[in-house]
This record gives C-alpha cells, sequence and structure tokens, in this order.
C-alpha cells in the first residue's frame, strides 16, 4: 500500500510541475543533434507546447493545434517502429 502511495504521490508531483513550466523551460528542453531518441524526445516537447499554447490566454486554433498533435504522434511512432531505437 505504501508503494501505491508513493508512486501516485511522484506522479502527482510530475504532473504539478508539467503544469506550472514556463514557455522558456519547454523550449529550453528540444535536444539539438541527429538520431530517433533526440526526435522522439522533441516530439514529446511539441505535444507539450501545444497543450501549453491551449491553455493561454489566447489558444491557437483547434484545427491547428489538432494537425501539430498528429504530427507530433507521427514522429514519435516512427522514431519507435524504426529499426535501431538506440541511435
Amino acid at each position: 500500500m505504501v508503494s501505491i502511495a508513493g508512486y501516485l504521490t511522484a506522479v502527482w508531483i510530475a504532473l504539478d510541475r508539467r503544469n506550472h513550466r514556463t514557455w522558456e523551460q519547454l523550449a529550453g528542453r528540444n535536444r539539438l543533434g541527429p538520431g530517433r531518441r533526440a526526435a522522439f524526445h522533441n516530439a514529446g516537447i511539441l505535444l507539450e507546447m501545444v497543450d501549453f499554447a491551449c491553455q493561454s490566454d489566447k489558444p491557437i486554433d483547434a484545427s491547428q493545434a489538432r494537425t501539430l498533435r498528429t504530427e507530433a504522434m507521427r514522429v514519435r511512432l516512427a522514431a519507435v517502429l524504426a529499426p535501431n531505437f538506440g541511435n
């Protein structure tokens, strides 16, 4: 029971930190360089940036957000399914 409570607390803290990030903090997390790991990571950052933009005072267009999310998920899926994911 204690391990479940510890896990849920850790998840709650991680989500709280994610919800309080600034745009600059998100942009600073991008990885430079080639490789599928960098593409996978940066696509995840793009998903977070779209969420951030949608929750802002002036949200972006819903169709544009949907297109960006679809493209980011396509990149992440391609990175996972490609051979030699470790590169």
